[in-house]
């Protein structure tokens, strides 16, 4: 099983069950996915570039369940059935989504803001397809976990550190509203067409709104059906935009799963 955020899949190194070169674990010894651990990359890599270069060499005996360029592409490399080697701790990365994060370029911690987008929309689907929410105390017992509990090391770095609060906050408060600003939704709004057409858009009529859309879009004249993006919300409404048509809608119309 990978998220449906994933743009690319590139399974690090593994020969055989009990081959010493392997990169990650097949399974999670019976435990239940409940945890996230953010790391970096200590470089400015592409999704890919951490996926196959790295995790991909044999004996490398690392991995991560998924890799976040600095662009923001999230590339899976170890699926969530099974456990990546990343946290230098079999106990966490056996109950731990492990994400590697890039830095925005080599020698500093910090990461882009492409980078941090994807993280926020990754961590928001992991806790809403496995049934938990993000607490941190500073202890493993949290559900968001660092590689340094485990480990003398620096990573997920200062920058990642800092943002912790920041994570946990956003991530949880887009878990308790279906849809955030900036994300892209799913639109299947049912429609009653005017009549009008202006050349490619049709007007169209929904719970006592009328808009503007392109025709593309519209099917059988009575439904609004493609990708969008959430540019507004007031009071529970979301505005959303597909192509440059800008309507507003109930959340009952939209969806993250496309």
């Amino acid at each position: 099983m990978k998220s449906s955020l994933t743009n690319a899949t590139y399974i690090a190194y593994y020969e055989s069950p009990n081959s010493k070169m392997n990169n990650y674990q097949r399974g999670r010894g019976g435990n239940k996915i409940s945890k996230i651990t953010v790391h970096q990359m200590a470089g400015r890599l592409t999704g890919k570039q951490c996926a196959v270069n790295i995790f991909g060499k044999r004996g490398r005996k690392a991995s991560a369940n998924y890799c976040i360029g600095y662009e923001g592409d999230i590339v899976c490399n170890v699926l969530e059935e099974n456990r990546a080697f990343t946290s230098s701790s079999k106990w966490n990365d056996e109950r731990a989504i492990t994400i590697e994060v890039s830095n925005d370029r080599n020698g500093s911690s910090k990461i882009t803001q492409a980078s941090w987008n994807s993280l926020v929309n990754l961590c928001v689907d992991i806790c809403k397809r496995y049934g938990f929410k993000l607490t941190y105390n500073g202890t493993r017992t949290g559900s968001l976990t660092r590689h340094d509990f485990y480990s003398n090391t620096d990573c997920p770095g200062s920058y990642i550190k800092s943002k912790i609060p920041e994570l946990i906050n956003t991530v949880n408060s887009r878990l308790n509203t279906p849809f955030a600003v900036g994300q892209r939704v799913l639109v299947n709004i049912p429609v009653a067409f005017t009549g009008a057409m202006e050349g490619d858009k049709m007007l169209v009529e929904s719970n006592g709104y009328l808009f503007w859309i392109h025709k593309s879009v519209v099917r059988n004249q009575n439904q609004v059906y493609g990708l969008g993006t959430v540019v507004g919300i007031n009071n529970g409404i979301y505005r959303v935009k597909i192509f440059d048509d800008e309507f507003d809608c109930r959340g009952e119309y939209l969806s993250d799963k496309f």
